[in-house]
């Protein structure tokens, strides 16, 4: 994993086979591509400390399932969760409710986008 020298942005993840990655906390923005072609993916635990999402910042995760983005997160780039193949179900906050459309377009398999409070689109 490559962040930097600040350590508050995730700029890469280097081992394209991973198949858990737990982005450790302190971590406050995840850099465009940062967490991209990581065709092994099948789970990801992103930290509390989150507060943005580059745009492209998570995508070609074909693996992935279900993501949970944390509450602390108040800014997403344009297409921040792409091409994530088998994501059928997201979480996000309710601050962020405007990406749910976007984010319906950019992955075909995902079924249930989850607002914070429970409220499902």
């Amino acid at each position: 994993m490559i962040v930097s020298p600040d350590g508050k942005t995730l700029i890469a993840v280097i081992d394209r086979n991973v198949r858990v990655l737990d982005v450790p906390e302190g971590i406050e923005t995840i850099a465009p591509i940062a967490i991209s072609c990581l065709t092994e993916l099948e789970e990801l635990t992103l930290p509390l400390s989150l507060k943005e999402i580059d745009g492209n910042g998570i995508m070609d995760c074909h693996k992935l399932k279900e993501l949970v983005i944390p509450e602390n997160v108040t800014e997403t780039g344009f297409q921040c969760v792409e091409w994530c193949e088998r994501l059928e179900t997201i979480t996000i906050p309710s601050h962020l409710q405007s990406i749910s459309e976007a984010l319906k377009e950019d992955n075909p398999s995902l079924k249930y986008v989850i607002l914070s409070d429970s409220k499902s689109l």
